[in-house]
């Protein structure tokens, strides 16, 4: 393997390293906006009760 074959491989990798990466974050960014609605919802139901 040459080092032009070496550099391809590389940059493959590092492509789909950043594929994944970005995947997860999105992940993680609906999973947080979720819990945030949640917990909006939740502090609502307690403000009409309070009433």
């Amino acid at each position: 393997m040459d080092d032009e074959e070496k550099e391809k491989l590389l940059e493959k990798l590092a492509s789909q390293q950043l594929r994944a990466d970005y995947r997860k974050a999105l992940g993680s960014e609906h999973k947080r906006r979720y819990m945030d609605s949640e917990i909006e919802k939740i502090f609502k139901k307690g403000k009409k009760n309070e009433r």
